[in-house]
């Protein structure tokens, strides 16, 4: 097979390039004349022009987000391509969090479709910052000039030219010396998970200790706690080691309000439900299953489930009238006639076909407080928040009432544990939960849907698979995660940003969430750069001392702190890596968010179908931001065979099926933070975008993918479905297919970030 080379920064670079059509330039007194101004002022420049100094103090900064300049509308035409040039010179950037931000967005379409770029630059320094973005259908687009969390920075002028400046490539247009060979990028070494050794263990029974099913008949007003008692008792007679067997006769048992069954310290232990369907209805922490330092465990077959009688995980409700600006809405939720008010919490709104269970191109609304509610009818109610929300007529919402309050499993600390055939119907909050040393482990034929014949607006109401950080090695066969209020699976381990420097032994960090960054004595700490490439210091902790109020940890270490460490640099507790990694054989679909979040390396994704998922089929970043910062950097990760049906309803990532990027403070990044990366043989249908959207790589290979239409609410012309890359080194696309896609256009690639670029045979189809 042919591979043909083309070289970007080569003078022979050829491809159709986006021209500049059409040019606008701003300055600092035409923005203060025609857009909405705030924390801004026109100051004197040293070659006598005027500057847009945009000011945000650092004292009481909780919210993030501060617009200091907003456009007009009618700047951009919807479905084209342009490059925004924003000419700046930072004047205060008072800690490491802070910097600049701008974004373009449409209220119509919602915040799903925004295209972002932050940057911090060096004080003093004047600089220029080029943002390239393709626009979906809409004639409301707006740029929002801010600073995030506080700071100074003068504007000099903002550019908008029309074309991306990126090159296009439709066919094999040029013929080069191609590489040798591919990079040979294999995925994770086989690994196994080892099961209990139970062969003539002891079996106790959680009847025997009192546990009672529906199915018995004239159950007892306690009959949950009585279960709840039982079930613990049975765990704590069953021995530590030499092997145990937990069961309980099938049946239907109920649970109380709080407590959680605890699951610790066994040695070679089998927990079998034996199909049996465990019911709760409150959200109550602590978790349901507390599993903690297991050595040689399995769980298996039972199913778990939320009483919706107590009260809904969430609604369908139907807007029948809404204010155009967004202060109110009319709503009727027609299953539900004797809701009251106080049933309804407003934790996120999305708009979903209520007979598939499908989500529907448009805005998501995040939660919100409520100004006042008044019913007007049998289920239906007048609402006034506090804030305005783009919220429109005529659709249906899936309306969450919610989040993070009590998870199914809770898995710490384990090494060589089994999850089988477990199915989690619905509950408050995430469904599998790893954290900690836990290593070896893996989830056969587990599922989180709804019952057999049901169709309720959601399952686990935030993520169904979450690692938060843990040892690594994992196995996901035959899963079935769908209708979850997040990412159906999210794998990670969390870094941190931000340290001052103390002594030569001892530093600062900053930005410190005391829950999730958990660095302690003995853990190797990495200092990467603001960018995420290494400053070459790492070093173990002897001391760390958390100041909680303040979200800081002061760390001591064992080597000398190189005194020059950048004020942004980010930690990475080496403690933790939650690589090697596998995906099989699963399905993910209407969830929330996306089907697959991964920040991990050395992992497998094969065989899978992604359907209907709100956001990305599957996103692989690393990134830091005020919310989170998650993950280290990703190697040697294969994506295969795989099938991405109507992904990203919502819009981010361009409307991409499939996103590989970094989020920073400091914008983008040409470091390869994600390097060896193969996807092979999948199938991506109906993208509204990209089909495949990377950044800051090193080596990534397209070989034998297959691209089929696009979705039309989101795409303009000029990059629907194709493979669209920047910030890179080495991408290597062979034998993909295109068909029904809105243009001739294969790849497209942002030349002044972008080298070796090789393409391969693979036309688009007629």
């Amino acid at each position: 097979m042919m591979i043909l080379a083309l070289t970007l920064l080569a003078q022979a670079l050829t491809g159709q390039n986006d021209s500049d059509l059409s040019c606008l330039r701003f300055n600092a007194e035409t923005i203060v004349d025609e857009w909405w101004t705030q924390h801004a002022e026109l100051v004197e420049r040293p070659d006598g022009n005027k500057g847009l100094r945009i000011h945000v103090p650092d004292e009481g900064q909780t919210w993030p987000w501060h617009s200091g300049a907003v456009s007009p509308e009618g700047l951009f035409e919807g479905g084209k391509a342009y490059r925004i040039i924003v000419s700046f010179e930072p004047k205060a950037l008072p800690d490491s969090k802070s910097g600049f931000y701008l974004f373009v967005r449409s209220d119509a379409l919602g915040y799903g479709v925004d295209r972002w770029i932050q940057w911090r630059g060096e004080p003093n320094s004047p600089d220029e910052v080029s943002f390239p973005i393709s626009l979906p259908q809409a004639d409301d687009f707006r740029i929002h000039l801010g600073v995030h969390f506080s700071g100074t920075v003068v504007i000099d002028s903002i550019t908008i030219e029309e074309g991306s400046g990126w090159k296009s490539w439709t066919d094999n247009e040029l013929v080069d010396s191609p590489p040798d060979s591919l990079p040979e990028i294999r995925g994770p070494e086989p690994f196994t998970v080892d099961t209990p050794h139970v062969v003539d263990a002891p079996v106790f029974c959680v009847s025997d200790f009192g546990a009672i099913s529906r199915e018995e008949g004239g159950l007892p007003s306690d009959a949950p706690e009585r279960n709840f008692e039982a079930f613990q008792a049975a765990f704590d007679a069953a021995p530590k080691s030499g092997g145990a067997i937990v069961r309980v006769p099938p049946g239907t048992y109920d649970f109380p309000a709080r407590g959680s069954v605890v699951i610790h310290d066994f040695e070679d232990l089998l927990f079998d439900g034996c199909g049996s369907l465990f019911v709760y209805g409150t959200a109550e922490r602590p978790m349901a299953f507390d599993v903690q330092r297991l050595h040689r465990a399995e769980l298996r077959d039972f199913r778990v489930d939320w009483d919706w009688d107590v009260h809904a995980l969430a609604y369908y409700g139907y807007v029948t009238d809404a204010a155009s600006d967004g202060s109110w809405f009319d709503i009727e939720f027609h299953d539900e006639p004797e809701l009251d008010p106080e049933d309804i919490w407003w934790n996120g709104m999305a708009n979903i076909d209520p007979d598939t269970g499908i989500y529907q191109a448009g805005p998501q609304i995040g939660a919100f407080e409520v100004e006042s509610i008044g019913k007007t009818g049998p289920g239906a109610f007048h609402v006034v928040p506090e804030s305005p929300q783009t919220i429109r007529a005529g659709e249906t919402y899936l309306v969450r009432n919610y989040t993070y309050n009590r998870f199914v499993i809770d898995m710490r600390d384990n090494v060589h544990l089994t999850l089988r055939d477990i199915t989690i119907h619905s509950f408050p909050g995430m469904g599998f939960y790893v954290n900690g040393d836990q290593q070896y482990w893996r989830l056969i034929d587990c599922r989180i849907a709804h019952p057999e014949g049901e169709l309720r607006p959601i399952t686990c109401t935030t993520d169904g698979y979450h690692v938060a950080r843990s040892k690594g090695y994992s196995i996901i066969d035959g899963a079935e995660f769908g209708g979850c209020g997040d990412d159906g699976i999210n794998i990670h381990d969390n870094n941190s940003l931000g340290v001052r420097i103390v002594d030569t032994h001892t530093v600062i960090a900053e930005n410190i969430v005391w829950w999730r960054n958990e660095y302690e004595e003995g853990d190797l700490i990495e200092f990467r750069n603001g960018d995420l490439s290494p400053t070459g210091f790492q070093s173990v902790l002897t001391a760390v001392e958390y100041d909680r109020d303040r979200e800081e940890a002061l760390m001591r270490f064992e080597d000398p702190v190189p005194q020059d460490l950048p004020h942004d640099a980010i930690l990475f507790n080496r403690r933790y890596d939650s690589s090697h990694f596998v995906i099989r054989n699963s399905r993910f679909f209407d969830n929330w968010t996306r089907g697959v979040l991964i920040h991990a390396s050395h992992g497998l994704v094969e065989n899978n179908v992604f359907e209907n998922n709100r956001h990305e089929a599957m996103r692989i970043e690393t990134g830091w931001e005020s919310r989170w910062g998650e993950g280290y950097t990703v190697e040697n990760l294969v994506i295969r065979n795989n099938t991405v049906i109507n992904p990203n309803a919502y819009g981010p990532s361009e409307g991409a099926a499939v996103h590989m990027g970094v989020y920073l403070p400091s914008g983008p990044t040409s470091y390869p933070v994600f390097r060896n990366v193969l996807f092979e043989g999948n199938t991506v249908k109906g993208a509204p975008g990209p089909a495949f959207r990377i950044g800051s790589f090193a080596d990534v290979v397209f070989r034998n993918n297959r691209i089929e239409g696009v979705s039309p609410w989101i795409s303009c012309d000029s990059y629907g479905g194709v493979i669209r890359a920047s910030h890179g080194e080495g991408l290597y696309a062979v034998g993909n297919t295109w068909s029904d896609t809105p243009s001739t256009v294969l790849l497209q690639v942002d030349p002044d970030t972008t080298i070796r670029v090789y393409v391969g045979d693979g036309p688009i189809e007629e």
